[in-house]
């Protein structure tokens, strides 16, 4: 009997850890059973989107290599970190693109084309070169968007490889 009333205690304590460490990140239960999660002098809104995931890809862009991209969306806002790196010197500095858009159409809503922080003729051989992008969604009608990446030589236009689509839906609701 009292190792089960020890027990009860522990799973008590520790729902309680739990709830408080979400109440005082933002989220608040509401009477309906619905998460929120609210931000300074905004309005609740309900949370749709898991946190941060850093996720393995491993995907080839000629010989740069995208090793892993962490991506979520907070407040109406797409964040994206990029994790590349390369295998062998390279003699071009290639621009890099992102791309979120309508798969039934392969319409781009949103875009950023930009060169690295560090050119690519630059990287180290097996050097992770880290690169974040941000997007305001808050402009984008209801509907699922992809979000796609990849390289280019911005002289020619000619890209390295196929546009990666990232294994991530973004749905606006």
């Amino acid at each position: 009997m009292k190792l089960r009333d020890s027990l009860s205690a522990i799973s008590l304590i520790f729902i309680a850890f739990i709830l408080a460490a979400l109440y005082f990140n933002g989220f608040r239960f509401t009477r309906e059973g619905t998460v929120t999660a609210s931000a300074a002098a905004s309005t609740p809104t309900t949370v749709t989107e898991p946190p941060p995931l850093k996720i393995k890809s491993g995907a080839v862009f000629g010989a740069i290599t995208l090793d892993s991209y962490a991506i979520s969306i907070k407040n109406r806002v797409l964040a994206l970190t990029l994790y590349w790196q390369t295998g062998a010197p390279l003699t071009k500095n290639y621009k890099m693109f992102v791309h979120i858009f309508d798969p039934s159409q392969d319409k781009i809503v949103l875009q950023a084309d930009v060169l690295p922080g560090v050119p690519t003729t630059k990287w180290a051989k097996d050097e992770l070169i880290t690169h974040a992008e941000a997007f305001a969604l808050e402009k984008l009608p209801r509907g699922t968007y992809n979000v796609g990446v990849g390289w280019y030589d911005e002289a020619s236009g000619q890209r390295l490889g196929e546009r990666l689509i990232l294994n991530y839906a973004v749905v606006i609701p």
